[in-house]
């Protein structure tokens, strides 16, 4: 499903082997000791098994944000991310 709205594009994601791979590297994120900011140009809604609905948030080129909280950039999630997404 894809939906473009003004400057917004919604896409829901429900390749299976696409999302084994991005919940793999998303587990892997860590919480970040830095403190900046994350210039976020994409948002991400990840839906769990178990009701509960993460909010990610990411920047063009770097930069994490997991439910409000900065995580260690990984350019390995980022790229599933805008892969996935087609950015």
């Amino acid at each position: 499903m894809e939906q473009q709205a003004s400057l917004f594009l919604i896409k829901k994601i429900a390749n299976k082997s696409y999302l084994k791979k991005l919940l793999k590297s998303y587990d892997k994120l860590t919480v970040s000791a830095e403190n900046h900011n994350v210039d976020r140009r994409i948002t991400m809604f990840l839906h769990q098994k178990n009701g509960v609905v993460d909010t990610l948030c990411l920047g063009e080129n770097f930069g994490v944000v997991k439910n409000g909280i900065l995580m260690n950039d990984s350019i390995e999630f980022l790229n599933l991310v805008k892969t996935g997404i087609g950015y």
